[in-house]
């Protein structure tokens, strides 16, 4: 088993020993606040499990006091594990302790709603979002190509014509404009001044789209905000709360803050001005979340921000979790970036207890904690890892499960995988590589149900592309095959539809392929009695994930699907993969 990123392991319920430094975290619960500047490997998790224990267990805090907060769905899940562990082992927690940001937003946001007696909020998925900038977008095409007489849209300059618009990139670009407007606070007329003056008409165009899409957004999407806008609503309603609003939480820990975008460190500031203890704790040399709009250099400016003069980061400067080696390597990378307004935390070294050669981490043959690997192209290095990971296995006994692949982006996923698939190393990635609804086998079962009910058009493609699809199970042959037989039946009875519209009407009506006695006939009744299910259930009122749950168990291929999983080799990655893609998908639905 090979992962692609670092998870937090699950902690047991016994405190732990914390170092000086470490130490100092846990004190400042009793102080306004602070922020805590680590190495990896320093303990800066560990510190704020035990942040929160000791506060809980010690101090008495009422857990609804208490927040714990990360960037991300994942760590924010990982850590509510591990404090479970720790803290819900002694008493009864009423719910979890750690969320995401954009969770805890949600629920501020939501309990407003409900004191308002409004429909609760719902937040805008990117593909939704991306469905809505494309309609507008080609709008505004197709006013420029009707001319005068007709309302225009946005001045679009000349570099960022039609063509360019209608790419899938260009709408990526501005869904991120948008946000980062939301993430800042800015108006469009602050979008527009600074176009005027920094002489960019692209911004000016910006800002009239963005008007009309909020416009338009807002009459068919009510009650529906971005992560960006969700975060920001809820900064709001920390500063000024309505009447009933529930008590803010009295000690607010943000972890993996240099991952933090600038609407999360301003609902750090508002809830530090209602009178909660903050404290924030990461490494601006890990920062991975630019692209979201995640500044670096914001972790070191907090104190400044929330009114702390003289304020001194509290530095943990022993590393825990490797030896001297690998420690060196860590600094030397880090040491030529910028510091991003901190770098202390580069002077942290390995803790004496932990050698690079520990037989926990490195196996007796292994003949030094680093090794370089240099190969002439990118497939050959993906063979040599592969080489690397069988003989550590084989000849040093290491299970698979104790391995790790990291590699530099998401986009390189997918070949390492195949690679690993190939070479018999069972391989299970906890990164998707692609967005979900990329996958095939969730693109089939999402265009199953948008067929169904009507939200796409069943033609000659869409039949198509179902059949041919993972959940259709017909091939190229037996779709040429499929097609020949509906056509020579045409001709049979003196008709003259071609074979597009035959296999539309197949699919239309289940019956049509009754008298053609075969396995692929058989297999596209399947799926025309799936579509009319579909749809039946659809208008008696059934939810989104019902419907889903209906193509998934029509299909028939779970079973299949669950033995190539429990074997070896591509088929069984592949399996894995569509098998993860279809559970992300239900995962989504059961949101909505």
């Amino acid at each position: 088993m090979t992962t692609f990123d670092a998870a937090l392991p699950i902690a047991d319920s016994a405190p732990v020993v914390l170092d000086a430094a470490q130490q100092r975290v846990v004190d400042a619960r009793h102080s306004r606040g602070t922020v805590v500047l680590g190495a990896p490997g320093s303990g800066k998790t560990t510190a704020v499990i035990e942040l929160v224990a000791s506060a809980v267990l010690d101090d008495g805090l009422d857990p609804e006091r208490v927040l714990v907060l990360t960037p991300s769905r994942r760590t924010a899940t990982l850590l509510r594990d591990r404090l479970a562990v720790r803290v819900g082992s002694s008493r009864a927690l009423p719910g979890p302790l750690a969320r995401s940001i954009s969770a805890y937003a949600f629920s501020i946001v939501m309990a407003a709603h409900r004191l308002d007696g409004l429909a609760e909020p719902r937040l805008l998925s990117g593909a939704d979002q991306d469905a809505d900038l494309a309609e507008l977008l080609d709008r505004s095409v197709l006013d420029e190509v009707l001319g005068a007489g007709v309302a225009r849209g946005p001045a679009w300059p000349d570099h960022l014509g039609p063509d360019v618009r209608r790419l899938p990139a260009f709408r990526t670009e501005l869904r991120d404009a948008i946000a980062r407007l939301s993430e800042h606070g800015w108006s469009t007329d602050q979008l527009r001044a600074a176009a005027r003056e920094r002489s960019v008409p692209a911004w000016a165009a910006i800002a009239d789209f963005v008007d009309e899409y909020r416009r338009i957004l807002g009459a068919s999407r009510p009650g529906q905000l971005d992560p960006a806008e969700l975060v920001r609503a809820a900064v709001e309603l920390v500063r000024q709360p309505p009447a009933a609003m529930p008590a803010v939480p009295q000690l607010v820990v943000l972890d993996d803050a240099h991952d933090a975008t600038p609407s999360g460190f301003d609902l750090l500031a508002a809830l530090a001005s209602r009178g909660a203890t903050v404290i924030a704790l990461g490494d601006p040399d890990l920062a991975a979340n630019t692209f979201r709009g995640a500044e670096p250099e914001a972790l070191a400016h907090l104190p400044a921000k929330l009114g702390w003069r003289d304020a001194t980061p509290i530095v943990l400067t022993t590393v825990h979790r490797h030896g001297p080696a690998l420690r060196g390597l860590t600094a030397d990378v880090t040491g030529r970036i910028g510091a991003a307004a901190a770098g202390t935390q580069r002077k942290a070294v390995a803790s004496p207890k932990v050698a690079d050669g520990d037989v926990r981490a490195i196996p007796p043959t292994w003949n030094g904690p680093l090794l370089a690997l240099e190969a002439p192209n990118p497939t050959r290095e993906r063979t040599l890892v592969a080489d690397l990971l069988r003989e550590r296995h084989l000849l040093d006994g290491i299970p698979y499960g104790r391995m790790a692949v990291i590699v530099r982006s998401g986009t390189m996923v997918p070949g390492i995988v195949r690679a690993l698939g190939q070479a018999e190393v069972p391989v299970q990635s906890t990164a998707a590589g692609r967005p979900v609804r990329e996958h095939p086998a969730a693109r089939a079962l999402i265009r199953h149900v948008e067929v169904g009910v009507g939200r796409a058009e069943l033609d000659a493609a869409a039949a198509t592309e179902l059949l041919l699809g993972p959940l259709g199970g017909i091939d190229r042959v037996g779709l040429r095959r499929l097609r020949r037989a509906l056509r020579a039946e045409e001709l049979a009875g003196d008709g003259d539809r071609t074979a597009d519209e035959l296999l539309v009407d197949a699919l239309t009506a289940p019956d049509r392929l009754a008298t053609i006695d075969h396995a692929i006939a058989r297999r596209a009744a399947r799926l025309a009695r799936t579509l009319q299910s579909i749809a039946e259930r659809y208008r008696a009122g059934a939810t989104v994930d019902e419907l889903l749950w209906l193509a998934w168990s029509e299909s028939h291929v779970a079973e299949g699907w669950r033995r190539d999983a429990a074997g070896f080799g591509v088929a069984a990655a592949e399996a894995n993969r569509a098998l993860d893609a279809v559970v992300a998908v239900f995962t989504a639905a059961a949101t909505i």
